[in-house]
């Protein structure tokens, strides 16, 4: 089992990555809305881009949550960081089970619409890109706010770690 020093230094790490990698996908989707590239391929790739980080860095916060005798202070930050992303869960479960939606297997549980269906192959190729957002599967990621909540989270986790080493 990993001792407490190792958790800290790899929740810090990854929170470090993914909270760089958050600031690089949502500039990227910037930039290739202005160059009018709004749902094509570019956009896919760096919207699957932003919604794997978000995941990462609340997998770094829940990790630095685990280690012992720590603060709890990284605890309301994931509660604030799961408030500004409705709809994160979901879309990180389709994004990473892709093929199960694509296929339209027995085992998708992600469902949109009123009344709601299981999510079909249809409804992955229906991304909407604004400015400063995008919408896919019903939900609206919202650059501002996710940059916000993701320094906060970022924050607390180097906190409770009381580390500044990235």
């Amino acid at each position: 089992m990993a001792t407490n020093r190792e958790t800290r230094e790899s929740s810090t790490f990854l929170a470090w990555q993914s909270h760089f990698g958050v600031q690089m996908q949502v500039s990227r989707l910037r930039q290739s809305y202005a160059r009018d590239e709004q749902g094509s391929g570019v956009q896919r790739v760096d919207a699957s881009g932003l919604i794997v980080q978000l995941w990462r860095l609340r997998l770094a916060a829940v990790m630095s949550q685990r280690i012992d005798g720590s603060p709890t202070s990284v605890t309301p930050a994931i509660e604030a960081f799961d408030s500004a992303n409705p709809g994160l869960a979901k879309l990180r479960h389709v994004t990473m089970h892709f093929d199960e939606y694509a296929l339209e297997t027995d085992s998708r549980r992600n469902k949109i619409g009123d009344p709601a269906r299981l999510i079909e192959a249809r409804d992955l190729w229906d991304l909407r890109s604004e400015p400063d957002a995008f919408t896919w599967l019903e939900v609206r990621v919202d650059y501002p706010s996710v940059e916000i909540a993701a320094r906060a989270l970022y924050d607390a986790i180097q906190g409770d770690n009381n580390s500044q080493l990235y």
